[in-house]
This record gives C-alpha cells, structure tokens and sequence, in this order.
C-alpha cells in the first residue's frame, strides 16, 4: 500500500528552482532517510508534506491512515515549554487516541447492557473516534 506519494513537486525561491520535478512514493513498512547537501531542498519537502509549506506545481497525497508530525528546524517554542514537550506535542493526536482507547476499554469490560457491549466492540474494530465512551 502506498502511504505516501509526491508527484512532479516544484518549489521555486526566487528564479531557481529548490525542488524540481520530485516523484516518489513511500510504501507501508518502508523506512525512508532524506540526505542531501546544505540547500538541496530536504527542509522544504518536509516543509510541503507537513502542510507548512505550498508547491508551486505538482502534487501529494497521504493515505488517510497517515499522521505527519513536523518539529521545525528552527523552532520557536512557547515560553516556559522545554524541547522535550515540543517534540512530544508530535504525538498528541496519538496519545489522545490511545487514551479513547483505554476508556472505550475499560467501559467495554464494566457494561452487562448487550446493545452497549456492541457499541463499545465496534467502536474498538473500527479505529476509535465516535468520542471517548
């Protein structure tokens, strides 16, 4: 399955290109490093796939079961916020689906009612959201 393709990407910064005509795609259970030279364009990819940044042509697109997370090179941080709980504010959508799950759980192992254990059961196979139960 493919997660992740980009198809003919350009990005322009002034009249030279940074990325031009950049078409790739990434495949569930790949692991992929981005390596380049200082100015090759790695940051403004990453940029354009975090939604951060717009293309000037071309295009990409996600599998919906895919979350990107994006720590800017160059982060300005709230005050008061060490880097450890900026990297991790990456994960929150994440941590608050496994906290759903841990709920929806836990009311599946205390409800007797049949039509509510259903509901519950459901809920777990289909990936959560509906809110927490």
């Amino acid at each position: 399955m493919i997660v992740l393709a980009a198809d003919r990407i350009q990005k322009h910064f002034g009249p030279e290109p940074v990325l031009d005509g950049v078409t790739f795609e990434v495949h569930s259970g790949e692991r992929v490093g981005l390596v380049g030279p200082n100015g090759s364009g790695k940051t403004t990819l990453l940029r354009i796939l975090a939604d951060k940044e717009e293309v000037d042509k071309g295009q990409f697109t996600l599998h919906s079961s895919v979350r990107l997370g994006y720590l800017e090179q160059e982060p300005i941080f709230e005050e008061g916020r060490t880097l450890w709980q900026e990297a991790r504010s990456a994960l929150d959508d994440l941590i608050a689906l496994q906290r759903e799950a841990v709920d929806v759980a836990r009311s599946l192992s205390q409800t007797t009612e049949q039509a509510e254990h259903r509901r519950l059961a459901e809920q777990i196979l289909s990936g959560i959201p509906e809110g927490s139960a």
